[in-house]
């Protein structure tokens, strides 16, 4: 009996409840840094889903934020960078998940702790900026 080369995964990473939760909790994120210190647009977020920027426009929303975040002066440095970590590494491992068989497998279980801990990191970070001051309206970027 000829066996397939792998199964399909039951949840997949890219495209699936990480990323949307993800990119809301980020929109919110850049929308709570002051308007000055921001350097994407908080809409921005949203050019993930357009294939094919969908597959690497992760790596530019981390770095966008943790920018954004490191101008506004509000978190600390340390903090910014380990949660620029588990960004880009939720990013990677999602990527690799897309891969069949054990190499998908492997990229799965280690991107959702990840996806977890940042967003974590993510709730903590806006409750900390929305303390200082109230939500600025979002502007379009388009």
């Amino acid at each position: 009996m000829v066996r397939p080369l792998h199964r399909s995964r039951p949840f997949p990473i890219a495209g699936g409840s990480p990323t949307c939760t993800i990119s809301t909790l980020r929109q919110q994120t850049t929308t709570l840094v002051r308007p000055d210190a921001r350097t994407a647009s908080p809409t921005s977020v949203w050019w993930m889903f357009a294939t094919p920027y969908n597959f690497t426009e992760d790596f530019f929303i981390v770095r966008a934020v943790s920018t954004s975040l490191a101008a506004d002066g509000q978190v600390t440095s340390a903090f910014i960078r380990r949660w620029a970590a588990l960004g880009y590494g939720w990013c990677a491992f999602q990527i690799l998940s897309l891969f069949p068989g054990t190499a998908g497998y492997v990229g799965a279980a280690i991107a959702l702790p990840l996806w977890a801990a940042h967003w974590i990191m993510t709730a903590r970070v806006n409750r900390t900026l929305a303390t200082r001051n109230p939500a600025a309206p979002l502007t379009h970027s388009l």
